[in-house]
């Protein structure tokens, strides 16, 4: 049963752990386009789905997932929720050889996944799952490969740039993605208690900024805004088909994208969710009419990551703390903090997190605990 996001409701707090444990692209499920494959000594057809793709991280590291929620998890249990992504740059997915999903890895990725909801519920926390992101423009050199392996990244990359442009742009591509990947998902965890809500696209405005930068295709090769509404729309509808209870959102990158898109995706999200990075906690006062009267969420914040040429290790704490507090008084419905591995000082970061929840709000909906029983009287 989704949390619930209207006004009087209590500010849900939460984090990100997007990929556990680092492994991007293969925590969870097979992947048949992972990168992983362009280490091997005699590396596949970039163009063909890899006929015996890595088993995922979880399958032999389960005890991952209780270490991060025993993590996480307050004193008081007032963490609400953790964003995960499910199907980052193909992962899980079946492919043919034009490059569409066919079905899902089942092996792996349905067991897992139910395993991290059991674990999730059982630390009283609940899932907002992410069904696409993709990482796909990297350069070799930001990425650190050698001579060897460059060549067989490029080839690799211009398979994902296809797989994602077919998605996006063909709705034949979308229509069996919906049937073949997200309604099998919808099947295994959409009615399970602890789904949040599942978030359609990590960062559609960022794939747009990467298109229009991309030099490799031209014209009306590149995902334009009219695809990625195509898409935002047609899986929310989808959700809501499978069951209207289900809450839907879109992760944008920026406030003004989400305010732009509003007009038409309003009646298609329940609520918002945009992203912000600096190091002051500097946050836009949320408008209701900036997003259809719906509510919003910061689904991602933190301090500049490292890398950044305004990271700053001294800024992670008190932007974190700010970030919170400004996302309340300003009224958002909620805020969720990045993930570790782009932080130095991850341990203080996700202590002002657990703090601010157990002082400022306990969770959305958590029970008020009975009084204690007066003590007996004198005599009895």
């Amino acid at each position: 049963m989704s949390l619930p996001l209207t006004p009087g409701n209590r500010f849900v707090v939460g984090l990100n752990e997007a990929m556990f444990h680092e492994e991007y692209d293969h925590d969870f499920g097979r992947n048949q386009f992972s990168m992983l494959r362009i280490f091997r000594s005699t590396v596949p057809d970039p163009l063909l789905p890899d006929p015996q793709p890595d088993d995922p991280y979880i399958s032999s590291n389960s005890n991952a997932l209780d270490s991060f929620f025993q993590g996480s998890q307050t004193p008081q249990g007032n963490i609400a929720v953790v964003r995960v992504w499910a199907f980052e740059r193909f992962e899980a997915l079946k492919f043919d050889q034009d490059g569409f999903v066919t079905g899902i890895d089942e092996e792996h990725f349905f067991p897992n996944l139910e395993r991290l909801f059991e674990v999730a519920n059982n630390h009283g926390m609940r899932v907002y799952l992410c069904l696409n992101s993709w990482s796909i423009h990297d350069s070799p050199e930001k990425l650190g490969l050698d001579s060897v392996r460059k060549p067989h990244y490029l080839a690799l990359q211009r398979t994902w740039k296809r797989n994602m442009r077919l998605l996006l742009k063909d709705p034949s591509a979308l229509d069996r993605f919906i049937t073949n990947a997200v309604m099998p998902l919808l099947d295994r965890v959409g009615r399970h208690p602890a789904l949040f809500a599942i978030d359609v696209m990590n960062e559609p405005d960022n794939i747009l900024d990467n298109e229009r930068d991309d030099t490799s295709v031209t014209g009306a090769e590149k995902v334009t805004e009219n695809d990625v509404k195509r898409y935002i729309k047609s899986c929310s509808t989808a959700i809501h088909g499978f069951d209207s209870s289900i809450k839907v959102s879109c992760g944008f990158v920026r406030y003004a994208t989400a305010k732009a898109y509003s007009a038409e995706l309003a009646q298609y999200l329940d609520f918002f969710d945009y992203h912000e990075y600096n190091n002051e906690g500097r946050l836009e006062p949320y408008k209701p009419s900036d997003f259809g009267n719906k509510p919003c969420i910061i689904g991602e914040f933190g301090p500049y990551i490292k890398g950044h040429e305004r990271y700053e290790q001294g800024k992670e704490v008190s932007a974190v703390q700010n970030f919170m507090v400004n996302a309340q008084k300003a009224g958002y419905a909620g805020c969720l903090v990045w993930m570790s591995k782009d932080y130095n000082n991850w341990s203080g970061m996700l202590q002002s997190l657990q703090n601010f929840a157990d002082e400022k709000r306990p969770i959305l909906g958590a029970p008020t605990p009975p009084p204690p029983p007066p003590p007996p009287r004198e005599g009895h």
